[in-house]
């Protein structure tokens, strides 16, 4: 059924809109609810008690700020350059610089992509460096719910650590999903391969056990928390745990800075490597 029907719309909005699932802002008509079950770039086809396929124009429907409109296309770039300070495997300062980009086709698929490297010279030679990158792939079934797909890959060279990959699958739930307030909890399973400078690598089938939680104190102000833990099921005596937290303030529009703590838990750690590394990074940023 087309959308040309909108006469008929006005009349029974009432009757769908206490449905679950997705809810819609139509132009000139108000709230409907139902399932998304496809979508192109200029169409979304919901399903409700009343429509088994109803054909939407996305030029129909109102993008809300407080709610997420189903299959709308966002992005967000963004560039970082600051400086970091590790201690526990350093106590050095560096230059740091990286890069952000997501594409949220809200309601629907995410991808996200990061990479940040770190790094300092001492006279001619490099004393740290440290790179990070992260790809991520999800996939929402409801408002509250979703699968995601993900790989991780770290080069540390205080950790003594050559290279980490890890790669996991899972699922994840919103017990908060609002601008001003996020949280979320996560479990999954995968891989983690770790191989040393010194060319020792280690294989572990892991579990993974994460939480996120996202608060905005004001327009400008932003504080995000994650804790990331990941047990070795082959070996019971290694295990992962990463946490991070960065407060963002944006001073100019598209410009802010940032304050980002991390602090990582790995045993046994690679030797010389300490188990306990942590590092606090100050960054501006360039979101466009």
């Amino acid at each position: 059924m087309r959308f040309q029907f909108f006469p008929a719309l006005i009349l029974i909005i009432p009757a769908v809109s206490s449905l679950s699932g997705a809810e819609l802002n139509l132009r000139g008509i108000g709230k409907i609810s139902g399932t998304i079950i496809s979508e192109t770039r200029d169409t979304l086809v919901l399903s409700n008690a009343l429509w088994p396929s109803l054909s939407i124009p996305r030029e129909h429907i109102v993008p809300d700020d407080a709610a997420r409109v189903p299959g709308t296309v966002s992005w967000r770039r963004s560039l970082m350059l600051g400086t970091a300070v590790f201690s526990g495997n350093s106590s050095l300062t560096t230059l740091s610089a990286g890069v952000r980009i997501n594409r949220n086709s809200l309601w629907i698929n995410e991808w996200d992509f990061s990479f940040t490297w770190d790094q300092a010279w001492e006279k001619d030679d490099i004393s740290l460096r440290q790179i990070r990158s992260s790809l991520r792939y999800g996939h929402s079934f409801s408002r509250s719910v979703y699968g995601y797909i993900s790989t991780d890959l770290t080069h540390d060279m205080n950790s003594n650590l050559d290279y980490r990959l890890i790669p996991l699958a899972g699922a994840g739930y919103w017990l908060a999903d609002r601008p001003e307030i996020g949280i979320m909890l996560e479990a999954g399973g995968g891989w983690r391969r770790d191989v040393s400078a010194a060319d020792d690598s280690q294989d572990n089938a892991v579990l993974l056990l994460r939480s996120s939680l996202r608060l905005m104190f004001a327009d400008n102000a932003t504080l995000e928390a994650s804790v990331r833990w990941l047990p070795s099921i082959s070996d019971p005596s290694r295990s992962l745990l990463e946490h991070a937290s960065l407060l963002t303030l944006e001073i100019l529009q598209g410009i802010g800075i940032s304050m980002e703590y991390r602090l990582t838990l790995n045993s046994p750690a690679a030797l010389p490597a300490k188990t306990v590394d942590h590092g606090l990074k100050t960054s501006l940023n360039w979101n466009f």
